[in-house]
């Protein structure tokens, strides 16, 4: 698939596979649930602390459960889901920062984020 650029209109199948990654779906619900202006730019520890599923009751020390299961999913964002979306432009995502902000594609997402969010005790469970 080609990257959504220059103004074009995601496609149904490319919004469908974005929102196919949990990961993604949780980064993205994390921008719809900001009350932050459109432009803002969040920073990526924050952001990979709001939407990082672990649990402190492991302990949050050196080595923790926790601790290694951040790191893990803070390679998957550098390596995979931010790349993604930043080569659709549903983010802006500057590395040199290592901050994260909406793309222009962003608001062709949100219905569908929102929709999932609203509905998701009537989907199959692990959607």
């Amino acid at each position: 698939m080609s990257p959504a650029s220059g103004g074009e209109k995601l496609s149904t199948a490319e919004a469908l596979e974005l929102l196919a990654s949990e990961t993604r779906y949780r980064l993205l619900r994390a921008f719809c649930e900001s009350d932050l202006g459109s432009d803002a730019r969040i920073a990526l520890p924050e952001l990979l602390e709001t939407i990082s599923e672990t649990s402190t009751e492991g302990g949050d020390g050196p080595g923790s459960e926790s601790d290694r299961e951040r790191e893990r999913l803070a390679v998957e964002l550098r390596h995979n889901h931010l790349p993604r979306l930043d080569g659709r432009d549903v983010i802006d995502w500057d590395t040199e920062a290592d901050t994260v902000a909406r793309g222009p594609t962003f608001d062709e997402l949100r219905p569908l984020v929102e929709l999932i969010d609203e509905h998701g005790d009537e989907l199959p469970e692990r959607w």
